[in-house]
């Protein structure tokens, strides 16, 4: 997680990223009788924690108006392609840099 993911949003899209890095790193979020729920919690680390104390109610709000007990698709990837490395810094001279 990043530092700006530790701010308490309102942002949905922030809910999201949280809930793809989330994803991502393991774990699976779900609401139960109102709660947030993490799999599995022995693995949290405190940043991670308090990530989610920092964005609980979005995410709650999220998973529950979604209905889904997994995170919606990303709304941008965050991916990095070996074969053309776009979404990497620009290399100067390489024509197949993004510019």
């Amino acid at each position: 997680m990043t530092p700006a993911l530790l701010e308490g949003s309102r942002d949905p899209t922030t809910a999201v990223r949280v809930l793809n890095r989330m994803r991502a790193a393991g774990f699976a979020l779900s609401v139960e009788d109102g709660r947030l729920m993490c799999e599995p919690l022995s693995r949290l680390s405190e940043e991670q924690r308090a990530t989610l104390r920092a964005h609980k109610s979005a995410l709650i709000n999220l998973l529950t108006d979604t209905g889904l007990s997994t995170p919606p698709p990303a709304l941008a990837p965050e991916v990095r392609c070996s074969d053309c490395h776009h979404g990497q810094p620009a290399t100067p001279g390489d024509p197949w840099s993004w510019h």
